[in-house]
């Protein structure tokens, strides 16, 4: 089979598994959720968006797993192996780029600390920028959207989130409330936090965090209060790499500046959370990246996760 028409099964194959997908409400897969499969293995749950490393999303809480027929399975079998030999074949030719860091399979479940290396790369552009400043306000960011995530409601991170990070987690903890599901988190700590990967492109910067956490994890029937996944005395370690972005040209600002708050940067407004991330007095999006630090990205470290390094444009 040459590459053009490999490529056009592919891409059929590939519209066929999304339909299928879509027809047995697979789509809270796409966005965060929960990753915590509450085995032995010593992986967490929570707010997560590790799109391919498993967990109970999108399975029914009476134990038994998501339908779909041995057709699809193998659709889907055929994808993940035409994808692999894809990948494998222009990894042949790809060129090193301007990279910096490794791009390695971890295997102890842990990422590289290069804090000392991206902040001076940062403060080259951003005088303003410490590490200690921005470990904080991702520690609290985290913090944050776990609350949110048990409450099920987004509003008090509305700010923090992307567009697109937020409508998918958005969709999930809307089949929360459907399936009556609150998900308990307690006794949350942070252990370890640091800088991991960077990358810069024309338009944006992207800064990944290493985070190590522990924490209460369990599942209920709202209705009853009966615990259906966990329970309320095992204590989960999680490691997770969260992703913000930001605009390459915005500098963080003056302790002045902080001081004053989160205001919309197009007409100095308050901001309060809305659904579409937009200010409600000038209607500009302030939740894309283009004014601050938003989380684009927040998965779940496992023995496989890629170190991404420092790239730049």
């Amino acid at each position: 089979m040459n590459k053009r028409r490999k490529r056009i099964l592919i891409g059929v194959i590939g519209i066929a598994v999304m339909v299928w997908l879509s027809l047995w409400g697979m789509d809270a897969r796409a966005g965060f959720g929960d990753f915590n499969d509450y085995d032995s293995g010593g992986y967490g749950g929570g707010y997560s968006s590790d799109y391919g490393s498993g967990g109970d999303s999108w399975y029914d809480y009476d134990g038994s797993s998501g339908g779909g027929s041995s057709v699809a399975v193998i659709v889907v079998f055929v994808v993940i192996v035409l994808a692999i030999y894809e990948t494998r074949q222009r990894a042949k030719f790809r060129s090193p780029g301007t990279a910096t860091g490794s791009s390695v399979q971890r295997r102890n479940g842990k990422l590289p600390d290069r804090t000392e290396e991206i902040s001076r790369i940062i403060r080259e552009r951003d005088p303003m920028f410490t590490a200690p400043d921005f470990l904080s306000f991702a520690k609290q960011v985290y913090m944050d959207i776990q609350m949110a995530w048990e409450r099920r409601d987004l509003t008090p991170v509305r700010g923090v989130l992307h567009q697109n990070l937020y409508q998918q987690t958005q969709r999930q903890i809307q089949k929360k409330i459907e399936d009556g599901i609150v998900n308990h988190l307690e006794r949350i700590s942070v252990n370890t936090a640091y800088l991991t990967a960077y990358r810069r492109d024309k338009a944006y910067e992207y800064l990944t965090l290493y985070m190590a956490a522990s924490m209460i994890d369990y599942q209920v029937k709202e209705a009853t209060g009966e615990i259906i996944l966990g329970n309320k005395t095992t204590r989960w370690n999680m490691y997770y790499k969260m992703t913000f972005m930001r605009s390459k040209d915005m500098k963080t600002g003056s302790p002045e500046e902080k001081e004053r708050g989160f205001v919309c940067p197009n007409c100095g407004a308050p901001l309060k959370g809305t659904s579409f991330g937009k200010c409600e007095y000038c209607d500009s999006v302030v939740t894309t990246g283009i004014y601050s630090w938003v989380l684009c990205d927040f998965g779940v470290v496992k023995d496989d996760t890629v170190d991404e390094g420092i790239q730049l444009s």
